[in-house]
């Protein structure tokens, strides 16, 4: 695949990417990549089987259309359940700092707030 280093979730979007070409074909990991993607695969708790080559210092894994779908369910999945917002915006809003802050900005002055409390 990449000499690059890759997070479980980098190559778990990877190999969702790769799983559109026309099948048969093979997935090609290092081992550094291998383990990762077994460690995804048997978390799944998905019966996915496909045929694994070791070849020189590369490991092949058989896609077809029989296991296509089942290691898109298993990697999706991971992909789901570990893709978190990445931008500074999208954590500022999923922590709940994004709505204290607009409530402090746009929200009625504290005078005004103790006034109406006093009216009712």
């Amino acid at each position: 695949m990449t000499e690059i280093q890759l997070t479980k979730l980098q190559l778990a979007n990877y190999v969702c990417d790769e799983l559109h070409k026309e099948m048969p074909f093979d997935l090609i990991f290092n081992q550094d990549e291998f383990g990762p993607f077994m460690e995804i695969i048997e978390a799944s708790n998905l019966d996915v089987g496909f045929p694994v080559k070791n070849i020189g210092d590369k490991i092949y894994v058989g896609v077809t259309k029989d296991n296509s779908n089942g290691i898109y369910q298993a990697l999706s999945s991971y992909i789901k359940e570990h893709d978190h917002p990445s931008s500074d915006i999208d954590r500022f809003i999923a922590s709940g700092e994004f709505d204290k802050a607009f409530n402090g900005v746009f929200g009625l002055p504290v005078g005004v707030v103790k006034a109406l409390g006093e009216v009712s």
